[in-house]
């Protein structure tokens, strides 16, 4: 059972939203990995495991002219 937006009340959370959801659960699962090994390596937006820290360290590292830790 689920909130209804407006109300307390209660309503239960259908098939279909149980389907959607796990659908794309599977379809994440399935898509996420190939998107992960064909990004760009000097990516760092919206990308798991990178972060703004990540990003500066790879232009404080380009700037200075040295390899970037990766």
């Amino acid at each position: 059972m689920i909130p209804k937006s407006n109300s307390k009340e209660l309503r239960p959370l259908g098939f279909t939203t149980i389907l959607a959801r796990a659908v794309q659960a599977v379809y994440h699962l399935a898509v996420d990995p190939a998107v992960e090994a064909r990004s760009d390596l000097n990516s760092f937006g919206f990308i798991k495991g990178r972060s703004q820290h990540d990003a500066i360290a790879y232009i404080r590292c380009r700037l200075e002219k040295i390899t970037p830790p990766m």
